[in-house]
């Protein structure tokens, strides 16, 4: 079913919309990041080595959604994205879900890599939606409102799982001895598979050109507007190798580092991102829409790479000369600052894609983000770790994330500021506003 066949969307059923697909980003992030708190738990179940364990939090998700995302980002512009939604949701649920019957390696990586391809649909189906339903200073909040669930999501994940691994039910079949990493990738598996029929309720617009709209090719406009994609493409790179090799490894930092519990450390980082993420993301759409306002796109660009800049000296001082209080206070900093690049890099999307071409533009972007970025952010940190390592047996954890973490977050600060440049450079030829 093409766009053009649903139903006209009002004011009330945007918003339910994209409250439901917030609802969505939040649940894939648990189903992404459970790994993060759980492979301590899984190694000593399964035996990994430390590549075998970046492979599982990264590279076998990330392979998978790269394969994935453009093929379904062509779906998404052709056919009901409300009916592809449902089934990629409920998909890698199931795949979460049969994660914790696995007995060895290969079976529990092609888990992993079947909840990377469902993952890889649910982003560019939203900001196509997202582009469809909105403009201007409403598509600043819509795209907020979405961002809150990248925000918050590995926060909830890590509390999820947190509380998750003290679950004192053994379900049937599972021995007590392996219950509780096990128990609580079923039970995330389960609740995702019932969230799924929601996705059902999604409203899409009617677009009276929906057939000029489906054919229109995605080389002219490219190659029109390629020095703004490059750039925008490179940073939102740089940015998911800084993010998932971060987030794969901080828990595990600070469980060797300070001798502190999972559960612990999961509860702590979960509330603190929680906090600092919506308080970054408040005031990130407060400041975008000011500047939405104006049509001020390179303005916009230059707010990116300032944000990008903090984090990723808030990433430094985090791995490098944190103690058990201010390494808190360095979290803090770079889970505030995030939120707003993330914002940054959608609407410099929206502003330079036509509806049409969203999902297929966008998932470009998640596939370097998430298929590029997830594969070699934490294999980079363990690289860089373990390179720093003088003994030769663990990884400095604290040095790979200053150099696999930090420094591609400072590349994507220049290449904002370099998209900013592009963008006065453009308009001084001929205007070139957000739309």
């Amino acid at each position: 079913m093409r766009h053009g066949s649903g139903v006209i969307v009002n004011d009330k059923a945007k918003h339910v919309s994209v409250l439901i697909l917030t609802a969505a980003v939040i649940l894939s992030y648990i189903d992404r990041s459970a790994l993060f708190l759980l492979i301590g738990e899984v190694e000593r179940d399964i035996p990994m080595s430390l590549v075998q364990q970046s492979w599982l939090l990264g590279g076998g998700f990330a392979i998978a959604y790269g394969v994935a995302a453009f093929p379904a980002g062509v779906l998404l512009d052709r056919f009901s994205r409300r009916h592809i939604l449902f089934w990629a949701v409920a998909g890698w649920s199931l795949f979460t879900l049969l994660s914790g019957f696995c007995d060895d390696y290969v079976s529990l990586l092609i888990c992993r890599a079947g909840v990377g391809v469902g993952e890889a649909m649910l982003a560019p189906g939203a900001y196509s939606l997202i582009r469809s339903y909105y403009d201007g200073r409403a598509r600043v909040r819509a795209f907020s409102t979405f961002s809150i669930g990248n925000a918050v999501g590995g926060g909830i994940a890590l509390l999820v799982t947190g509380a998750l691994l003290q679950f004192p039910v053994s379900l049937p079949g599972l021995s007590s001895g392996d219950a509780s990493w096990r128990t609580a990738l079923i039970l995330i598996g389960l609740a995702g598979l019932v969230f799924s029929f929601l996705l059902l309720a999604l409203h899409e617009p009617v677009h009276s050109d929906a057939a000029t709209i489906v054919a229109q090719p995605i080389w002219p406009h490219l190659r029109e507007h390629l020095g703004l994609y490059a750039i925008a493409y490179a940073a939102q790179a740089a940015m998911g190798a800084s993010l998932f090799g971060f987030m794969a490894w901080a828990p595990s930092f600070l469980i060797s580092s300070y001798n502190w519990s999972a559960s612990h450390v999961g509860e702590t980082f979960g509330q603190l991102q929680l906090v600092a993420s919506l308080a970054g993301l408040a005031m990130g759409t407060l400041v975008l829409q000011a500047l939405a306002a104006r049509k001020a796109i390179s303005a916009v660009a230059v707010f990116g790479a300032i944000l990008a800049c903090s984090s990723g000296c808030a990433m430094l001082g985090f791995s490098l000369v944190g103690t058990d209080t201010t390494i808190w206070a360095f979290l803090a900093l770079m889970l505030f600052c995030f939120p707003g690049v993330a914002l940054v890099n959608a609407l410099a999307l929206a502003h330079i894609t036509p509806v049409g071409l969203m999902a297929r533009m966008s998932s470009i972007s998640f596939i370097l983000a998430s298929s590029i970025g997830a594969s070699i952010g934490p294999a980079l940190i363990t690289l860089f770790g373990q390179g720093a390592s003088e003994t030769g047996g663990k990884p400095d954890l604290g040095q790979g994330i200053a150099i696999g973490s930090a420094v591609p977050m400072l590349v994507a600060a220049l290449l904002w500021a370099a998209y900013a440049l592009l963008v006065r450079r453009q308009n001084a030829q001929s205007p070139l506003e957000m739309s």
